[in-house]
């Protein structure tokens, strides 16, 4: 990225805590250093997927505030490591290494949803973890093979430098190349996000909340109910504000993340059935979609008032080649909205898929019979028509 090229201000702080290690080596340097360059990290990470390609400078938002993360993260190596020892010790091997297993595979999620929401509960939760990597799909895999070539160049790097300066600095050494190439490492998956920003719910910065995170500073009220154990308090507040600003797509993401930890099957209806229509008519469908597949896909309770909505959703699913999802959005629709025309549309696109990527001709074409019949005068049965003879010649 050309700002990160150009800004000194990472190589600058690389060669300041390095010379602070190498004066002081004390242990509680060496955690004040650990924190500071984590913290730096996941400001990377966060402006990163923001669309902030500029690394941070040294101010005081920076490096005075929301070390939380920081100490989030160390929560997340306590708690898989004492799971790992524990089954271990239990004799648990295999269950140990699937652990172990996991755990290495979703650590960048881990990070990239701990610096996207804050919490703790929801980097180790595995269903949004699980929704984030199918959300992303390959590029997970590919940001996965780089953060693997990128440490595997840190750990070269150090041993190379070691062999020439010596064991005296070992530190200094270690501090450099570990904050240089997480800030690397940091700013790849901030780019993940910011690729796949829409998909995630996550906002983009603009001029004018570059100084001042708008979210943030309406969720103070929530903070401190979270902060006194007031989980109630907190999801009423929340839920609250959601409803209060629709159009912020954090405060929407903030909200599923916090009911898929905490909430329960009824809370995650109510509020899809309304927010969703929202996200729908404001041009949000791919927002909609990921709620959708987080809250409520599969709950056979859930239901839109109009056919329209429906018809958003399920090009949306579509779209984010969530294609099963998708026809078990749309099937039997014409029971629902016997008149609406919305149905023709739905059924055509889902005869598509059924045809090109499932192989159901028969399904696809007794969907196609059903909207020529049923809708004789829409402006798409031409359409519905043609594509039933094409699929019955070369099913033929």
């Amino acid at each position: 990225n050309q700002g990160s090229r150009t800004s000194p201000a990472p190589l600058i702080l690389c060669f300041v805590l390095s010379a602070v290690s190498g004066i002081f080596s004390s242990l509680l340097v060496f955690v004040l250093i650990y924190s500071v360059m984590t913290k730096y990290a996941f400001e990377v990470l966060i402006r990163t997927s923001e669309g902030d390609m500029t690394p941070p400078g040294f101010t005081g938002d920076v490096f005075n505030e929301n070390y939380g993360l920081v100490f989030k993260q160390i929560g997340i190596y306590l708690i898989f490591g004492a799971m790992v020892i524990t089954l271990y010790g239990k004799g648990m091997h295999v269950p140990a290494t699937i652990v172990g297993i996991s755990v290495l595979f979703f650590l960048p999620a881990m990070t990239m949803v701990l610096a996207s929401s804050n919490s703790l509960i929801a980097a180790i939760n595995p269903m949004l973890l699980i929704g984030m990597v199918s959300r992303v799909g390959w590029s997970y895999l590919g940001i996965y093979g780089l953060l693997f070539i990128v440490y595997t160049a840190q750990a070269n790097a150090q041993k190379l430098l070691l062999s020439i300066v010596g064991p005296g600095m070992v530190m200094p050494i270690f501090n450099a190349i570990n904050l240089f190439f997480s800030v690397l490492a940091y700013h790849m998956m901030g780019y993940l996000l910011y690729q796949h920003h829409e998909a995630l719910g996550i906002s983009q910065r603009s001029d004018e909340d570059e100084q001042i995170d708008v979210t943030d500073a309406k969720l103070d009220l929530f903070h401190s109910y979270m902060d006194k154990g007031l989980l109630d308090a907190a999801k009423a507040e929340l839920i609250g504000l959601a409803k209060e600003y629709p159009a912020d797509n954090k405060m929407q993401q903030k909200l599923c993340n916090f009911l898929l930890a905490h909430g329960n099957d009824d809370e995650k209806l109510k509020y899809t059935r309304h927010i969703i229509p929202i996200l729908l008519e404001t041009d949000r469908s791919n927002l909609a979609a990921s709620l959708y597949l987080d809250l409520v896909a599969g709950n056979e309770k859930f239901a839109l008032k109009e056919a329209g909505h429906y018809l958003g959703l399920i090009q949306a699913l579509y779209g984010q080649q969530k294609d099963k999802q998708g026809l078990a959005l749309g099937n039997n629709l014409h029971k629902r909205f016997p008149k609406s025309p919305e149905v023709v549309d739905v059924y055509l696109e889902s005869a598509k898929v059924l045809s090109h990527k499932f192989s159901r001709d028969d399904m696809a074409l007794k969907m196609l019979v059903f909207a020529a019949k049923a809708f004789p005068k829409h402006p798409r049965r031409e359409e519905v028509v043609h594509l039933a003879k094409t699929i019955h010649r070369m099913s033929s």
